[in-house]
């Protein structure tokens, strides 16, 4: 009976994050708002790009795990390419300061995803 309860807990989490890439644009999109302090024309656009990048990063994702280190190779140059030409879009959108403080908030974002990665090998 517990252990029923916490599969059914733990499936109510996971539905919980799986987020639309529409959902995963807006958030991301809002976030920039309030830390870049993005006007209405600079959040319409640069909403527009997230929701475009957002969409073809799920396309990749659904392609299922890749087979071998050439297609995950193949895959993350995919994902780098995708997010420089979003990055090189902003440019043209952003102001110098607020360009400086994406690549801030893209940095702290990768040392989160670094902290939670170690969390879970310790928890091990």
């Amino acid at each position: 009976m517990v252990f029923a309860t916490a599969t059914a807990v733990q499936a109510q989490n996971k539905q919980k994050k799986a987020k639309t890439p529409e959902q995963r644009a807006e958030m991301l999109t809002n976030k920039m708002e309030t830390e870049l302090k993005l006007d209405a024309t600079q959040k319409a656009k640069v909403l527009e790009i997230n929701k475009a990048t957002a969409t073809q990063l799920e396309q990749i994702k659904n392609e299922g795990k890749p087979a071998d280190d050439a297609q995950k190779k193949a895959r993350r140059e995919r994902v780098k390419t995708i997010e420089a030409e979003r990055e090189k879009q902003f440019a043209s959108i952003l102001t110098p300061e607020q360009m400086a403080g994406y690549k801030k908030m893209k940095e702290d974002g990768k040392e989160k995803i670094k902290e939670r990665m170690e969390e879970r090998r310790n928890a091990k």
